[in-house]
């Protein structure tokens, strides 16, 4: 999340991990299959695009938070929308830190520090 409260987010995915594209296509088109953040204060609505280019499919989502708000919470439901997905990776970036971690299905405190 920027200083002004954009928050942005990105998700690539190789196409071979989905044999029905046009189907992913459209679950990827609904950041509530991809994920859910708990904060201060609610966020609009995100604006969302799909494209596929080189192999992966990459979904980049966004929306205003607004000045000041703060993350306190981010559910990945990536794992219910692809069943087969076992593991992802993130990196969040604000103005004061990045953290950069995998998140793994089968764990129940699913974070691991990667840096």
């Amino acid at each position: 999340m920027t200083v002004d409260g954009l928050l942005s987010s990105e998700l690539s995915l190789p196409v071979e991990s989905s044999p029905d594209i046009n189907r992913l296509s459209e679950q990827l088109r609904h950041p509530n299959n991809i994920y859910t953040l708990q904060t201060d204060r609610e966020c609009e609505a995100p604006s969302s695009t799909v494209q596929l280019a080189d192999d992966l499919i990459t979904a980049v989502y966004e929306s205003r938070c607004g000045l000041d708000n703060k993350i306190g919470q981010l559910d990945i439901l990536l794992f219910d929308t692809l069943p087969g997905l076992e593991e992802v990776e993130v990196t969040v970036t604000t103005p004061a830190t990045k953290k950069h971690f995998a998140i793994n299905r089968r764990c129940e405190s699913a974070i691991f520090r990667l840096d």
